[in-house]
C-alpha cells in the first residue's frame, strides 16, 4: 500500500468498470462507504469521522437537552458511525494494520461520546459481545 492510507489496488479497474469516486472536493480515489450521504475514500472518511466528533464533544460540553437539534443530529451520526465503521472492519480483513488502528479509533471514540449521551450504541454492544468468540 506504499504507506498511503486506502490507497491499495482497485479490483474495479482489474475488471473494466469505473470506480465510485470519493465525494470529497478534488479526490481522485474509490470510495470505500457511505456515510452522512456522502461516498468517501478510506482517507476522507477518517477525517470527517473524527472532525464530526470533535463537534459532538464540544456539543456534549455544552450539556443540551436530549430534545436539541444538535443532540438528535449527533446521536444520529454516532449510531451511523459506530455501526459503519464496526460493519466495515469486520467485513474487510484484508485491511492494513494503520487503516484498521485509525477505524478502531473512531469506533472507540464515536462509541465513548454515544455513552456520554447516556446511551451506549446497540452496534458496539454487539461488537464487544462477539469481540471473544471465534
Amino acid at each position: 500500500m506504499n504507506g498511503k492510507l486506502g490507497q491499495s489496488k482497485d479490483p474495479e479497474h482489474i475488471f473494466g468498470v469505473a470506480p465510485i469516486r470519493c465525494e470529497f472536493a478534488h479526490c481522485a480515489r474509490s470510495a470505500v462507504l457511505r456515510l452522512d450521504c456522502r461516498l468517501f475514500c478510506l482517507e476522507h472518511l477518517v477525517s470527517h469521522c473524527l472532525k464530526r466528533l470533535e463537534a459532538c464533544q464540544k456539543e456534549i460540553c455544552r450539556n443540551l437537552v436530549p430534545a436539541d437539534d444538535a443532540v438528535v443530529r449527533n446521536n444520529c451520526f454516532l449510531e451511523e458511525c459506530t455501526s459503519t465503521v464496526a460493519g466495515f472492519l469486520m467485513g474487510r480483513p484484508e485491511l492494513e494494520n494503520i487503516d484498521r488502528a485509525r477505524l478502531l479509533d473512531v469506533l472507540l471514540w464515536a462509541a465513548e461520546l454515544d455513552g456520554k449521551y447516556g446511551r451506549p450504541a446497540p452496534h458496539c454492544r454487539a461488537v464487544a459481545k462477539g469481540a471473544g468468540t471465534l
